[in-house]
């Protein structure tokens, strides 16, 4: 299933375990956008936290790891992103282990990386991106991240 607009929703055509899926991806952008777009304004606990519930240990670990050498170095991104469209697989397995592969197209023309004196250091290239979404005990949580392929990615 695929949907299309400024602001992607699930549609009534998605079950419940991959509108859950849905709706983790795209609160992990939400958080880990404002965490990086200014990780001077968080601690390191305070990231944690807020990334916690959307994501699996590994997932977790990786983005730490990426928002402390952000916030060494003074780092931070600018510009908005947004989900051009999003896809769904069907849902692997039934209750807590359940998986559901979710499809994005990440829109992030105009979106830069910079330094600390606001020197553009990278302009953010759109993505498509795959993540693997699994229900944790009645949560979802994605578990991994990927280069994605499919429709093409303005």
């Amino acid at each position: 299933m695929t949907t299309a607009s400024a602001t992607p929703t699930p549609t009534s055509t998605l079950s419940t375990s991959q509108t859950a899926a849905v709706k983790t991806v795209q609160g992990y952008f939400a958080v880990r956008d404002q965490l990086f777009d200014d990780p001077s304004a968080f601690s390191k606990v305070e990231a944690t936290k807020a990334l916690k519930p959307f994501v699996e240990t590994d997932m977790l670990n990786g983005n730490m790891t990426l928002f402390a050498q952000l916030k060494k170095a003074g780092e931070h991104y600018d510009g908005a992103a947004r989900l051009a469209w999003i896809s769904t697989s069907g849902v692997f397995g039934s209750g807590v282990g359940e998986t559901v592969n979710v499809t994005v197209c990440r829109d992030s023309t105009g979106r830069t990386l910079l330094d600390r004196k606001g020197k553009v250091l990278a302009q953010v290239k759109p993505a498509i991106r795959e993540f693997e979404v699994r229900n944790t005990s009645g949560d979802f949580r994605i578990a991994a991240e990927k280069e994605g392929f499919g429709q093409s990615c303005p």
